[in-house]
């Protein structure tokens, strides 16, 4: 197809092969001894996780209630309701429901959340990270 491409008559990229591989095997290899496996204090390994993963179901009412309530505290201070405000306020409701449900601090942040309604339910996949440390005394 391209004449600089064509490898044919140029054979210098693997020396010639001699019919025999009984030279390889064996060879520089038989000396290499396999490392020591050494025990590790258990303690030492152990760190608390940094992020939780929540997998839930939960039904269409609790969400859809949860987000009224929000919606309706938005509106008595005076914000008008909206399309964007319901929007915010279900997404408010899905992280807030999915952190009471997973049982993570109230300080935990929220760094994804997805989700899908089916069957009458609202299947949940969030992840909460560290909430921030609080700022030591001495």
């Amino acid at each position: 197809m391209y004449s600089e491409m064509d490898l044919s008559e140029r054979n210098d990229t693997m020396p010639p092969h001699t019919g025999s591989w009984s030279g390889c095997i064996g060879g520089s290899h038989t000396g290499i001894t396999p490392p020591r496996l050494e025990a590790i204090d258990r303690a030492k390994t152990q760190a608390a996780s940094a992020l939780t993963v929540a997998d839930l179901r939960l039904p269409t009412e609790v969400v859809r209630a949860r987000t009224e309530e929000y919606a309706s505290r938005a509106r008595v201070q005076g914000i008008p309701h909206s399309m964007r405000l319901w929007r915010q306020c279900f997404e408010q409701a899905m992280a807030a429901l999915a952190r009471e449900a997973s049982h993570v601090p109230a300080d935990a942040t929220c760094e994804a959340l997805f989700w899908q309604h089916k069957d009458h339910a609202y299947w949940i996949s969030a992840t909460f990270g560290r909430g921030r440390a609080l700022p030591r005394l001495h």
